[in-house]
């Protein structure tokens, strides 16, 4: 079991540290591609609930379904079409999201007590919840907040497999 938790370290940290590279290397083919996969779940889920509505229109009501269905799939259709207009709105998204992943994460480090590497972890955390914070306030820099994020959480990830020598 240790191994595998050391293992999932090092590929989860060399991901982290690929993709944070892939990020700073290219913010805008990085925005496009996310806001693309953005339409394709709109879209996706579009279809499903346009699909719901269909099966149970002969018991009335379902109107917000299939209204929510077709704006779901106009709002994959300008994803598909303007990637970049929409990258505004995601940016702030991902902003966010950063910077609440990065206080629940140090919220839960320090609630799980003394461990190695307990005080650079909880450091790394907060650059992170920072770098959340700084995109929000300046959100034409957050791929590049994103891709130091990963390339710091990675090589944190990675160390701590390198250093860790009990299961968790």
């Amino acid at each position: 079991m240790q191994m595998q938790n050391r293992g999932t370290l090092f590929g989860g940290g060399i991901v982290m540290v690929v993709l944070g590279i892939i990020f700073l290397a290219f913010p805008g083919f990085t925005m496009s591609f996310f806001t693309v996969l953005a339409g394709i779940g709109f879209l996706a889920g579009g279809i499903s609930a346009i699909a719901a509505w269909w099966g149970t229109r002969e018991f009335g009501g379902g109107g917000g379904v299939l209204f929510f269905g077709i704006l779901s799939i106009i709002f994959a259709l300008v994803c598909f079409v303007h990637p970049l207009a929409l990258a505004a709105t995601l940016t702030w998204l991902v902003a966010l999201c950063v910077l609440i992943a990065g206080i629940a994460q140090i919220a839960s480090l320090i609630a799980m007590g003394s461990f190695p590497m307990r005080a650079a972890a909880i450091a790394s955390t907060a650059v992170m919840a920072l770098f959340g914070l700084f995109a929000l306030i300046w959100p034409p820099m957050v791929v590049q907040f994103v891709g130091i994020s990963l390339i710091i959480e990675g090589v944190m990830a990675f160390v701590f497999g390198l250093t860790s020598k009990q299961s968790f």
